[in-house]
């Protein structure tokens, strides 16, 4: 049974299906992406040899692409399988919530095919990891969400898990990207010896419309490159351009998301093209008619861009 007649058509068409699939997985190496994506390359390259591999802090709010540079990176140094070991140069795991040291420990564990990962102590797991990270030949260390291990824990907590990472560099000599909320770095602000070896910093931003409308406007014009349509969007010209920052505050994620559901309505339609009635469809259908940047007339985009400007100036 289909209770959609959207879904019904796209089964019938496992073409149609690629194409959304593909409209959906676009990503662009815009400037600031770029810049993050080649200083993990250096840690991991740089690294090697040295007492003291260099490690990077990797930060940014919810929705500014944090997650996909940390897919970006580990596609472009995939795992491999060579005999009976699986190579693993690019090592990630996420820190849930809530969680302590051990907990993690045995998620990596876990996610390199450990057996029973969850026994032993906090120690005897620091010891299987640094084993089975020279097995897999990994060559970089990313812990993704690390203000989990940090979020509601007392001074004394926070020190240990500092002194975890710490002891974790230290033994496999591997270098490390931890990634989180721009909180994450409190761990390095109060612990000198952890914040030597983070000697890289980076904060991924939102894109501002005052500061970074061109670099918006290039990424734009990139994405609609991408998109499987036989004439382009217009996504960087106005009156979508404004209107695409507004709807996403310059945030990657929902900016993507975005751009790819409407794409999929338009494939469905076998349309030649995206439009910008349809992205005010889209947002009347999802987010209701109220306040839809794609219905709003030039002169309110303009009002609506100043009061973001004011909100800025206030904080």
């Amino acid at each position: 049974m289909n209770f959609s007649k959207r879904v019904a058509k796209v089964e019938l068409s496992e073409a149609k299906r690629e194409v959304i699939r593909q409209a959906k997985s676009i990503v662009v190496y815009y400037p600031r992406f770029n810049e993050v994506l080649a200083a993990m390359e250096e840690c991991m390259f740089f690294s090697a040899g040295l007492p003291e591999p260099q490690c990077m802090m990797f930060t940014g709010d919810t929705g500014v692409g944090k997650s996909c540079a940390i897919t970006v990176f580990e596609n472009a140094y995939p795992r491999t399988d060579v005999g009976h070991v699986t190579r693993v140069p690019v090592f990630s795991a996420v820190i849930p919530r809530p969680t302590q040291i051990s907990g993690i420990a045995t998620n990596m564990l876990a996610s390199l095919g450990a057996p029973r990962p969850e026994k032993g102590s906090v120690t005897t797991k620091l010891g299987q990891l640094k084993t089975l990270f020279k097995t897999c030949g990994v060559r970089l260390i990313i812990l993704d969400e690390f203000q989990h291990l940090i979020e509601h824990r007392t001074r004394q907590e926070v020190s240990d898990a500092a002194d975890w990472i710490k002891t974790l560099i230290n033994e496999t000599k591997i270098p490390m990207v931890l990634c989180g909320m721009p909180s994450s770095t409190q761990v390095l602000d109060g612990f000198d010896q952890l914040r030597r070896r983070f000697n890289t910093k980076m904060e991924l931003h939102p894109f501002d419309w005052d500061d970074d409308e061109a670099e918006f406007r290039d990424m734009l014009a990139a994405i609609d490159e991408q998109l499987p349509f036989k004439s382009p969007a217009g996504l960087a010209e106005d009156p979508l351009a404004p209107r695409l920052w507004l709807a996403s505050m310059g945030k990657m994620s929902s900016l993507m998301q975005l751009i790819g559901n409407v794409a999929q309505d338009a494939i469905l339609l076998d349309a030649v093209r995206l439009e910008p009635a349809m992205f005010a469809n889209y947002w009347a259908r999802k987010r209701g008619e109220r306040g839809n940047p794609f219905e709003a007339k030039a002169a309110d985009i303009l009002r609506l861009l100043e009061k973001e400007r004011e909100k800025e100036v206030v904080q």
